[in-house]
């Protein structure tokens, strides 16, 4: 009798150290999938920012390829007229 006893104890026992450890298990899983998903919308929002960022870059760029070609076009046109001026007449001997 104190043999059956003891054996439905030691099953009792490992039956609860099972069941612990599996919820232990959920648990790390849950812990885990949450630091995921932490980790995805973090990425997500990186994406978004870095998006924002080169739209920006993008938008400054070309603005700045506009602006000095008026300038460009006028300094060539002044090289132009420059260089165009007529040499002086040689003097006559």
């Amino acid at each position: 009798m104190k043999l059956l006893a003891v054996t439905v104890l030691v099953l009792t026992i490992c039956s609860l150290e099972d069941q612990l450890r599996r919820q232990e298990c959920v648990h790390v899983q849950a812990l885990l999938s949450q630091h995921f998903q932490t980790a995805a919308d973090y990425g997500k929002d990186l994406v978004d920012t870095a998006k924002g960022s080169e739209l920006q870059a993008q938008a400054y760029w070309e603005k700045t390829q506009e602006q000095p070609t008026p300038l460009v076009w006028k300094a060539g046109e002044d090289l132009v007229h420059f260089t165009d001026l007529e040499a002086p007449a040689p003097a006559a001997q």
